[in-house]
């Protein structure tokens, strides 16, 4: 089985977005998928990201739907997008518990909008982590299963 998992990750002192010194990173990323993802089954895209990577995630779900057979943020997010686009890719979400009160306060409600919205999303918040702890230690086996065991419909 041919499988693609993306992992994306921009500069510290950038964004998904791009501004007007800087175009996004969103731009290369699609012209990889679609060199790549021709050359792969199809059913088995993936996507990963933890922090800024994880907003990533979350732009690259609404910006390439129905790419992904399933997606994986650690601790990243993005209020950008249209929910009904994100659900339609099974998505793992997790979030420290010790995280930074504003991020610790929206993560649930962004979840809960995207699953309104028909998605099929996990949470765990993780007890005691703060942000870096949350990005390294989130990609459990168990976790990374879930998300490989989906395929593309």
């Amino acid at each position: 089985m041919n499988v693609l998992f993306l992992i994306p990750q921009c500069p510290a002192d950038h964004n998904w977005a791009g501004n007007r010194n800087f175009p996004s990173y969103l731009e290369p990323v699609k012209e990889l998928l679609k060199i790549y993802a021709d050359s792969t089954d199809k059913q088995h895209a993936y996507l990963f990201g933890a922090s800024m990577g994880g907003s990533g995630v979350w732009r690259l779900l609404n910006e390439c739907p129905n790419t992904f057979a399933a997606a994986f943020v650690a601790s990243g997010m993005d209020r950008n997008f249209d929910p009904k686009t994100v659900a339609k890719t099974p998505l793992y979400v997790t979030l420290g518990g010790a995280e930074d009160a504003k991020p610790r306060a929206d993560f649930p409600a962004i979840v809960e909008v995207v699953r309104n919205a028909g998605g099929k999303v996990m949470f765990d918040i993780i007890p005691g982590l703060n942000h870096p702890q949350t990005c390294e230690q989130s990609f459990t086996a168990e976790r990374i299963g879930w998300v490989f065991g989906h395929e593309r419909q």
